[in-house]
């Protein structure tokens, strides 16, 4: 019996300065069904405006650009996007997966190679629907899995290559980065402030110039965080 991958459709952005590269990406897009180009952009500041703009699920990213370059870009980023970098240059792999890329890929780039890394950008996607959909989750304590109420969640905590999650009754520590972590819990209520910190924002009691209270702990919010969390919360 023929099974079927049932696919997410994901938008798309280009963003490759080099009119050529653009064209060559666009038609890798277009042989893949699930796929959908909202546009591509010749800067990185042209892609900010339409990173605005637009609901994107995952960037194509050039590195070496005029001006802004890719890595740069993703810097400047408040939300978190699957990336995929396709540059001409090796040497820039370390940086790019620092930043958090979904994959990297070497210029001239083949179609197999290009749907791996956008297949990675699919099932993170799909992960993210699947946590979303839940209220709960279990985590490892011990020899034993310990349900957390995902609404009990206040923050989390980034302790290198583990997190610790923090309820009022009692702390987790998982096996887990923080990036897979902000991955899981983009389509909640959750939001990252700071390069150490998540908080779940139905717990922010009170923000006060770079720090937000949320219950008895103090925890900092990053310039480069601070905007995004303003534009999210509701203010009067």
């Amino acid at each position: 019996m023929e099974v079927r991958t049932t696919y997410i459709t994901m938008n798309c952005l280009i963003v490759d300065d080099d009119p050529t590269s653009r064209k060559l990406i666009g038609d890798l897009v277009d042989k893949t069904d699930w796929l959908n180009l909202i546009g591509t952009c010749g800067s990185a500041e042209e892609a900010s405006g339409a990173l605005i703009e637009n609901e994107i699920d995952l960037i194509l990213l050039d590195v070496e650009m005029p001006g802004m370059n890719g890595l740069e870009l993703l810097e400047s980023l408040n939300k978190r996007y699957d990336v995929v970098l396709i540059t001409s240059k090796e040497e820039y792999a370390v940086d790019a997966f620092d930043h958090g890329v979904t994959d990297y890929l070497v210029k001239p780039v083949e179609y197999s190679r290009f749907l791996k890394a956008c297949n990675k950008a699919q099932e993170n996607l799909k992960a993210q629907g699947e946590f979303g959909a839940s209220e709960y989750i279990f985590v490892k304590s011990g020899t034993a899995y310990v349900k957390v109420n995902i609404p009990d969640v206040r923050y989390i905590e980034s302790m290198g290559d583990y997190v610790v999650i923090y309820t009022d009754e009692k702390r987790h520590v998982i096996n887990i980065t923080m990036k897979e972590t902000e991955s899981k819990l983009a389509s909640r209520n959750f939001m990252r402030v700071h390069r150490s910190y998540i908080v779940n924002l139905n717990s922010v009691k009170e923000i006060e110039d770079n720090t937000i209270n949320v219950g008895n702990k103090s925890i900092p919010v990053s310039r480069s965080y601070k905007k995004a969390l303003m534009d999210k919360l509701r203010l009067f």
